[in-house]
């Protein structure tokens, strides 16, 4: 019987791939990408936070955007393709008012817990970065390639990608130091991930993503400016 290594999966174009294949370039992205993130602990004292930082998300999104142009685009669901239906438009609507929710819920609550601390204010790089480069790297990474390889395992199923995924994404961002903002992180990577079943692409994910970067971006801001 032939073995789950030697399987083949096919692409948007009808060309085969070994599965084992399909995995190890998928693993080497994802690890390619949790390497980028490390390269802060590594250069800090060297060269600073900001050029550091700088290093990091020029790393991931040029990785991703070579890993994207070069494989990913060729594998089922994972385009950017902008989608009209109105099935689609309905849901992705729907989508952003529960991340308005969860977002504007996690900012009263922590709040509530965070009595009066101050907040670092974002320059307009970073608010840049966070709203147009980060949910296209990431977006390519977890509800791309981590989605991906675990279709790989589970064939069947959309929901155990979904949720791995969401866990992986929420290991990720250690930026995080409260149960409240990990919930929230959580639920939203539930939505995009579904959203990028949904929708069959990664073009509603970014705008999504983008969306809550957004969202969150501006009730800091308020809370700064109040």
């Amino acid at each position: 019987m032939e073995s789950d290594a030697k399987k083949m999966v096919s692409d948007n174009k009808g060309a085969e791939r070994s599965v084992f294949e399909v995995v190890s370039i998928l693993l080497m992205i994802i690890f390619m990408s949790v390497g980028w993130t490390a390269v802060p602990l590594f250069t800090i004292d060297a060269i600073g936070l900001d050029i550091s930082v700088f290093i990091m998300l020029m790393g991931e999104f040029i990785t991703a955007i070579c890993a994207y142009q070069f494989f990913l685009k060729k594998r089922p669901g994972i385009n950017f393709c902008f989608h009209q239906q109105t099935g689609i438009m309905l849901f992705f609507a729907g989508a952003v008012v529960v991340i308005l929710l969860l977002q504007i819920s996690a900012f009263a609550l922590s709040n509530v817990q965070d009595n009066g601390g101050e907040q670092e204010r974002l320059t307009w790089v970073s608010i840049f970065t966070l709203i147009f480069i980060v949910p296209i790297y990431e977006e390519i990474y977890y509800r791309g390639c981590v989605i991906e390889l675990i279709r790989l395992v589970f064939t069947k199923s959309m929901l155990i990608p979904v949720v791995l995924s969401s866990i992986f994404f929420c290991f990720m961002h250690t930026q995080y130091n409260d149960y409240i903002s990990y919930f929230v992180l959580f639920a939203s990577s539930l939505l995009i991930g579904y959203t990028r079943f949904k929708t069959n692409g990664l073009f509603y994910p970014v705008l999504l993503h983008s969306m809550m970067n957004t969202i969150a971006i501006f009730l800091m801001s308020m809370h700064s400016a109040s």
